[in-house]
């Protein structure tokens, strides 16, 4: 996909591609002793086209087995090898009016970069207009971080994701989880961006129209 026909093709869908996530592949290493520069800018630089390419806005940064530090790797250097490949990946969403967002992940996926506050620390070192955050109710929710760092981080968030944290399942009930803590700390914020569902277990056809209820409920009474 170049930018011609799949461009063509995705802007006649009748849901158009607003964000995409999973950046790098599981075996692109992009921390440790593995990670080679040269190539990660080359992947970035055609991977961004694509996505601008399929008219998405948001980029999403998780990708925790590329950015996993391996052992006997130290910790401050992976982070710096990180913090230089998402200002390689600004560089190449600036070209294109993409904004790409750090995703924190819980320790199960990623060793650096767990919470929602850790993650605006690493958007701020990074400084760059393109790289902003993303809060993860999910992750969130399994890291027991406060949803006040929602409101900490203010307009730096850009993007949110949301399942049960119970199973990364479809959200279904309003009692089932914290949602309403999350939608709050966003409306204190004043966030008006997108949230995407990101569940891994279910059924889009039987509980997708039950979930997208839920999510316009809670957003109109909290007034996102």
């Amino acid at each position: 996909c170049g930018g011609g026909p799949c461009g063509r093709v995705a802007g006649a869908l009748p849901i158009r591609c607003a964000a995409f996530n999973m950046l790098f592949p599981r075996d692109m290493r992009i921390v440790g002793p593995e990670a080679d520069a040269k190539r990660t800018a080359a992947y970035v630089a055609r991977a961004v086209s694509r996505v601008a390419a399929l008219g998405a806005g948001i980029l999403v940064v998780g990708s925790g087995a590329s950015r996993m530090v391996p052992q006997g790797w130290d910790v401050n250097a992976g982070l710096d090898q990180f913090a230089e490949t998402l200002a390689c990946v600004g560089n190449e969403a600036a070209k294109h009016d993409i904004t790409a967002v750090i995703e924190p992940l819980n320790t199960r996926e990623s060793n650096i970069v767990n919470s929602v506050a850790e993650g605006e620390r690493l958007a701020v070192r990074v400084g760059h207009p393109s790289v902003k955050l993303l809060a993860d109710f999910y992750h969130m929710r399994l890291e027991s971080e406060d949803m006040n760092t929602i409101i900490h981080a203010g307009s730096m968030l850009r993007h949110a994701h949301i399942a049960n944290s119970d199973g990364r399942k479809y959200p279904r009930e309003r009692s089932e989880d914290r949602y309403d803590d999350f939608f709050a700390a966003l409306k204190a914020i004043g966030y008006r961006g997108m949230i995407s569902a990101e569940p891994m277990s279910g059924d889009l056809a039987s509980e997708a129209p039950g979930s997208l209820a839920l999510l316009r409920q809670l957003a109109v009474e909290h007034g996102l």
